[in-house]
């Protein structure tokens, strides 16, 4: 016999009151246990996959704001001295708040778990994860009022990456270290306001130029081909109009890196022979290469990643 979502989520509420009515949230994400999975349940996350994924996030950040890597050694008296700017110390004051509860609303506990992974990438001692906004890696969780993703990437070069990462644990250090790598480069006169995903993903994408794999060194050649204005690179062109160093911490793999920057040379040679901006020449190298393909399969792939690239993914485009 098939129970109704709605009567299942009430069963499950009901089994969350008697299992856990004296539990703290914290107590409950400390614990990682059932009871977590039950109030995140009980919060209408009915998709056990994101609960997986809001699990598996509030462990890489309170590992990440722990000054050892482990998760039992966090603090949140370390973090409150860590935070910095009024905006900051709200969001952390309204976690504390809510994560003292015991049966908080779930908007309110939606609200508090997207405030603590964000500043757990703010403020974090060991980075071993990258800051994502859910909507362009993770549509469901996304659906559930979730708005980031902390994307763990265990490969060598992302280690050494984030190792360097971790040396700006601030965001005042974070924009100090932006301004001043892209200047040095001479990759821009200026660095726009970035929102935390983006800066997140634009000093991942410096720093793999020293520390990457071979496939990120020549995907991010490639990136800096198509964002060439007035004959020098710049980033942040409005002409070009791309944030394709996101790329580098969306998670693509090796094989996929070395597609992408294959149809990012093509979009180079698109634009010179066009003179159109980054996005309509990219899209067009794309669309042409669909029409092209020599079989259905080929073709529909190559339409998927033109989809998820122009219209779902918004993280690659100002």
């Amino acid at each position: 016999m098939k129970v109704s979502t709605r009567i299942y989520t009430l069963i499950m509420a009901l089994m969350l009151t008697s299992t856990s009515a004296y539990a703290s949230v914290f107590s409950l994400i400390e614990a990682t246990g059932e009871g977590l999975n039950q109030l995140l349940l009980k919060s209408g996350v009915l998709d056990s996959e994101v609960r997986s994924v809001v699990t598996k996030n509030l462990d890489l950040a309170m590992k990440d704001l722990s000054h050892t890597g482990k998760k039992e050694d966090f603090s949140f008296n370390t973090l409150k001295m860590m935070v910095k700017g009024s905006q900051d110390k709200a969001r952390l004051q309204k976690v504390s708040e809510v994560f003292a509860k015991e049966n908080p609303e779930a908007k309110e506990l939606k609200e508090a778990i997207n405030s603590f992974v964000y500043l757990s990438q703010r403020y974090g001692y060991k980075k071993s994860a990258i800051l994502s906004c859910a909507p362009c890696v993770n549509k469901n969780l996304s659906d559930n009022g979730f708005d980031f993703v902390l994307s763990e990437m265990k490969d060598e070069s992302s280690a050494r990456i984030f190792k360097v990462m971790s040396r700006y644990n601030s965001p005042a250090k974070v924009q100090r270290q932006l301004y001043s790598q892209v200047k040095n480069e001479g990759w821009s006169a200026r660095v726009p306001m970035l929102n935390p995903t983006d800066e997140e993903a634009l000093l991942y994408f410096l720093t793999a130029q020293k520390y990457g794999s071979s496939a990120q060194k020549e995907l991010i050649s490639a990136i800096k081909e198509v964002s060439v204005s007035n004959g020098k690179v710049d980033l942040f062109s409005n002409f070009n109009g791309h944030k394709f160093y996101s790329f580098l911490s969306s998670g693509f793999s090796d094989n996929e890196m070395t597609e992408l920057a294959r149809i990012l040379k093509a979009t180079a040679e698109e634009m010179k022979e066009s003179k159109k901006g980054t996005m309509d020449a990219f899209y067009d190298v794309l669309q042409k290469e669909a029409d092209e393909a020599r079989t259905p399969a080929a073709r529909q792939k190559k339409l998927a990643l033109l989809e998820y690239l122009r219209d779902d993914a918004k993280c690659f485009k100002k």
